[in-house]
This record gives structure tokens, C-alpha cells and sequence, in this order.
């Protein structure tokens, strides 16, 4: 448990509130501001405010950006100017060349930048990632990922602009961990079902690995009530490993995972970071799945194959 390090929460959406909640876990008492709603999230929470942007960073020792996507790189990089450590929610910018200028500033400036891809974190992916290095499965045959749901209620996600739709930001969990379990992704090709004024946006991905594997992921937004279902399908030459999620009600769709809240576990190793662990999530993975998930808005919208560098 910590008590001895300042957070600073940039952000009062539903990201905020598991953060929250999280560092709360870990025996810290973050400060929030966001430029419309922190009053209103104090209030719900119990949350302590800052009254400006700069009055939490001053503060801060680790910024916690979970604002809107379009906003993260300013955040990012004032923390970093300040030379103050950042977990940034995915994804880390809403483009790969923007990822990768945060990327390189923290670097040069030698702070932490820590993607948020809790994903990572939950133990059935990063179990079954380690039985798949560790050959138990054999050789992979064939591989799918799923992750699908309602979608979000404010309007900035449905501007594909600003967010990218359900590609940049759900399904971009499934390409970071396909290229986390199965190696490199180099071309990518699918197809989408977009109307983002019912708040649709569905995506099928086919993924090509370096070592010719194919892979694929099935989900996004449908806009329609329905239980909230994410999960993998893997097949190897000498066992599969399958992990289905379903949620039905439950407005925290982790909550069937076993062990520790992956949210928890994703801030407890940004803490160990800052204190010279290796992490489970660079920097430069989080940049990754920006262009991973750029590649993929490309392929879905022309038809074509693309690759991913």
C-alpha cells in the first residue's frame, strides 16, 4: 500500500472512476480536475479537486491522464515538460505520428510514460500469453479474439475524428495483445459497419503475423443494449486455451476476472516502474497500438491490405 506519492487525475469519465478506485487500493488519495465536471465528480466520489490544470500538475508527482483522446498529448507533455511521471489511458494519441512524438519526449526528458492497456494486466490473456511462449499449446493454429458491447453513451466517441470509433479505442486492446501473444502483425485487412449517429461501429480484423499466422478479432460498438462480451478463442497443435467474457447488468465487465482488479494490478506496476522495474507495458507498445489501430481504420475504410509500418 502507498500513501507517499501525489496522483493527479486528469478526466471525471468512466476511466476515471476505475482509476480512482484503483489507486485508492493501493492507499493513495489522487486529486481530479477536468475543465467542466470535477465539482460534480467530488461530489459523487469524494474525490479532492484541483482548481486548474496547473495547480494539479504542480502538485503531482504522477499524472493520470484519462481525458478524451484528442487531449492527451497535451496533457502528456506538459507532464513531461514539468518532469513529472505519466500513465496515459489508451490510446496514447489519436494518431501513430502524435504516439510517437509523446513517446520520444518522455524519453528524452527520462520519465515514465506508462500506457493504460489493462488488458495486459487481466489474468486469462496474460496467462494464456505465457503458456503460448512457453510452447504448452504447441505450435498456434489459428487464433480469434472478440470484444463487443453497447458502446459509450458521450458523443466525442462516435466522432471518429476525435476517438477513432470502436476500432482506435476497443479494439485496439485486441491488436496490441494479439501482437503481445502471437508476434509482430505486418499487414492487416477487414471490414467495418459504421453509423456513428446510432452509435454503431462494428470491425472484423485479419490480422498476418511475421510468422504467418493469421489471426483474427470480431467486435466494437453495436449502439443496441446487450451484455458486454470479450474473450479469445486459441488453438495450438498440442491444446487450445479459450477465455469467454460475458457480463450481462454489469457495468464493470472485469469483474468475472479472477485475482487482483487488472486495474490495480496496471497501477501497482507503474509504481514499480518508477522505482526501476521492467514494465509490462512500454512506452513504445502503447505507440505501437496507435499505429497498429491506424492501420486497421485504413484497411476497413478502403478495402485494402495494409500494412502496419
Amino acid at each position: 500500500m502507498r500513501s507517499d506519492i501525489e496522483v493527479g487525475i486528469v478526466g471525471t469519465g468512466s476511466m476515471a472512476v476505475r482509476h480512482l478506485e484503483s489507486w485508492r487500493a493501493l492507499g493513495v488519495e489522487p486529486v481530479v480536475w477536468s475543465p467542466r465536471s470535477a465539482g460534480d465528480f467530488a461530489a459523487t466520489y469524494g474525490a479532492r479537486t484541483a482548481s486548474s490544470f496547473a495547480d494539479l500538475l504542480a502538485g503531482a508527482q504522477l499524472l493520470d491522464v484519462t481525458s478524451p483522446t484528442l487531449t492527451h498529448p497535451e496533457y502528456v507533455l506538459a507532464a513531461v515538460e514539468a518532469g513529472t511521471d505519466v500513465v496515459c489511458e489508451k490510446p496514447l494519441a489519436r494518431t501513430g505520428a502524435a504516439a510517437d512524438a509523446l513517446v520520444e519526449a518522455a524519453r528524452n526528458a527520462k520519465v515514465m510514460l506508462y500506457p493504460a492497456h489493462v488488458v495486459r494486466a487481466m489474468s486469462p490473456w496474460a496467462h494464456a500469453r505465457d503458456d503460448i511462449h512457453a510452447g504448452r499449446i504447441g505450435t498456434v493454429l489459428s487464433a480469434s479474439f472478440t470484444r463487443i458491447g453497447e458502446g459509450p453513451d458521450a458523443p466525442w466517441f462516435h466522432d471518429h475524428a476525435a476517438s477513432g470509433g470502436a476500432v482506435m479505442d476497443l479494439l485496439i486492446h485486441d491488436l496490441d495483445v494479439a501482437e503481445w501473444m502471437l508476434g509482430r502483425i505486418v499487414r492487416i485487412s477487414g471490414t467495418e459497419e459504421s453509423d456513428p449517429v446510432r452509435r454503431r461501429h462494428l470491425a472484423r480484423l485479419v490480422l498476418e503475423h511475421e510468422s504467418g499466422l493469421v489471426s483474427t478479432i470480431d467486435g466494437g460498438w453495436t449502439g443496441q443494449p446487450r451484455p458486454f462480451h470479450a474473450g479469445f478463442a486459441i488453438d495450438g497443435s498440442a491444446g487450445s486455451l479459450n477465455w469467454p467474457l460475458v457480463e450481462a447488468g454489469s457495468s464493470d465487465p472485469t469483474s468475472a476476472i479472477p485475482g487482483e482488479n487488472p486495474y490495480t494490478r496496471q497501477l501497482r506496476d507503474a509504481l514499480a516502474v518508477r522505482e526501476g522495474a521492467v514494465p509490462a507495458v512500454a512506452a513504445e507498445d502503447g505507440a505501437r497500438a496507435v499505429h497498429l489501430a491506424e492501420a486497421a481504420l485504413r484497411a476497413v475504410r478502403t478495402g485494402a491490405v495494409c500494412p502496419t509500418s
